[in-house]
């Protein structure tokens, strides 16, 4: 039920968030349990990295097929006329876009109760890296907050705004205090940290997506009244 609000009460102006530039996020898809990886942009080329090292350019349409052998450990990549081993991760980035999408074509990752198919589609970099742990592949997405925020899909599509609004703030939190959390990135799409399902996820969740632009960059914070600023 929603609460009721004493509007005699007067509410401070919203202040504009602090930090000074939209920081990052990073997370840890699991790849297929194959080893192969098959990745397409249709909206930017991507620049191809052995590590730091620019390989070449993956270009817009076309499909570039990476591989990691578990027994050498070495990763393979092919596409776009690039074709080269590594010991190395391997990271595609966006040349022109940072926000561009691009689609694991191999990767079946369903959730039946947000929408039926698989959600394969997500903003910014992809990064192949085998776990320092746990020695699984991961598929890294490293992308701008506000578009980590609008696949987030823990909130109902149903429920009250303001409800979604303060999901929101309370999952922009999250994910900033999360940072570093795991040896190469941040958190994990499933609930263990928070459901992200990427870019098609915006589009069953119109009204998450509206959340996310009215309270972007807000986050929760605690000043101890010990430090003479408030509480």
């Amino acid at each position: 039920q929603e609460p009721i609000f004493d509007s005699t009460v007067p509410v401070a102006p919203i202040q504009e968030p602090r930090l000074k530039e939209e920081p990052k996020i990073r997370v840890g898809l699991s790849a297929p349990k194959d080893g192969n990886i098959q990745i397409v942009s249709y909206m930017d080329d991507y620049r191809i990295l052995d590590g730091a090292t620019v390989m070449g350019v993956l270009e817009k349409t076309h499909l570039a097929k990476i591989r990691f052998d578990e027994n050498t450990g070495i990763y393979s990549f092919k596409g776009s006329g690039v074709t080269f081993e590594t010991n190395q991760y391997i990271r595609l980035e966006p040349v022109n876009d940072p926000h561009a999408v691009f689609e694991i074509m191999n990767l079946d990752r369903k959730v039946s109760w947000v929408r039926t198919g698989s959600f394969h589609q997500y903003s910014g970099v992809a990064e192949m890296r085998r776990g320092e742990v746990d020695k699984e592949l991961y598929v890294v997405n490293e992308l701008f907050f506000e578009d980590y925020i609008s696949g987030i899909a823990e909130t109902s599509e149903q429920a009250p705004i303001e409800m979604i609004k303060a999901n929101l703030v309370a999952a922009r939190t999250y994910a900033y205090v999360a940072k570093n959390k795991y040896p190469f990135f941040d958190v994990l799409p499933s609930t263990y940290d928070q459901l992200y399902l990427g870019y098609r996820s915006e589009e069953v969740h119109a009204n998450l997506v509206s959340a996310g632009k009215a309270t972007r960059g807000m986050m929760v914070g605690y000043v101890s009244p010990e430090a003479g600023v408030g509480g």
